[in-house]
């Protein structure tokens, strides 16, 4: 195992800490473990979610960046899952989530890759295994702290049914247009994409039940971009064709038993106890 310039690897990593008070943006080296599907965003236009941990010196915890305009980005802006960034924050005013981070995009700059279970795993470990679900919900429900991100592992992987999206609302619909026209008066000769950003047809929801013995099962809504990425590549493939082969990558494989898998877990401003599902990883080193 290696170290990232000296920063502590091996420690507990922090799983919740205090809300930043200083506004001012700070230099901040993040592993990028999650994207979430690009969705409509009434100030933004269309944006990604994208959380990952933080390198700190007592040790790894976690981060969230919003908003990053990432299907706007030119191409030597983008970066990809497992990079590892070095990156300017600074605390999102108006949001209490104390892992809700603002990015400055103009300085994203991607140092490295971590291609290897192997060379991603000491990021990781650090912050796993430290909340169940049913442990978050309890501290919502009696107004006790609990972290806006975390590792769930789940105890069974119950199964995966499909939902309808139903298309974005007009008032979504309308944030993209007007974003779209002023990318058009202001980005001319860019790369900024004036096409609206498609609804996916499906949302794919994993039933579970966590690691404690007494848990009801949690339902958690995919928010994976890699879930939407393949189901837009099926586009035009009969319904039931695209439904099994979203349940083959993302129940059959993802949550097989020798992998076992760990869900990125976060939750929303406005329905602090409603958390999906964000990405997926593999606890269980490759054979």
């Amino acid at each position: 195992m290696q170290q990232f310039e000296g920063l502590n690897l091996f420690g507990d990593g922090r799983s919740m800490y205090a809300k930043e008070s200083d506004p001012r943006f700070k230099k901040a080296t993040v592993l990028v473990t999650v994207k979430a599907s690009p969705n409509p965003s009434t100030t933004y236009g269309d944006t990604v979610c994208v959380a990952g941990i933080r390198m700190q010196e007592t040790g790894p915890e976690w981060v969230r960046l919003y908003p990053v305009p990432f299907r706007h980005l030119e191409s030597n802006e983008k970066f990809r899952k497992y990079d590892l960034l070095s990156v300017e924050i600074a605390p999102t005013p108006g949001d209490p989530r104390a892992e809700s981070y603002r990015p400055n995009l103009g300085g994203v700059t991607a140092t490295q890759h971590l291609n290897t279970w192997r060379e991603r795993h000491p990021y990781i470990a650090p912050l796993t295994d430290q909340w169940t679900m049913c442990a978050i919900l309890r501290c919502y429900r009696a107004g006790l702290p609990f972290p806006s991100l975390a590792i769930i592992r789940p105890h069974r992987v119950k199964g995966l049914r499909f939902e309808d999206h139903g298309g974005w609302s007009e008032t979504q619909l309308a944030a993209m247009r007007a974003q779209a026209a002023q990318g058009d008066l202001l980005a001319q000769g860019s790369s900024r994409s004036p096409v609206l950003l498609e609804a996916p047809m499906l949302r794919g929801v994993l039933r579970y039940t966590c690691q404690e013995s007494s848990c009801p099962g949690h339902d958690g809504s995919i928010l994976d971009w890699e879930f939407t990425a393949l189901e837009r590549r099926l586009h035009g493939e009969p319904m039931e064709r695209i439904k099994a082969q979203l349940e083959q990558r993302f129940l059959t494989e993802m949550c097989a038993p020798e992998r076992e898998v760990l869900f990125f877990v976060g939750n929303q401003k406005k329905r602090q106890n409603a958390f999906s599902i964000l990405g997926f990883y593999r606890s269980a080193a490759p054979r």
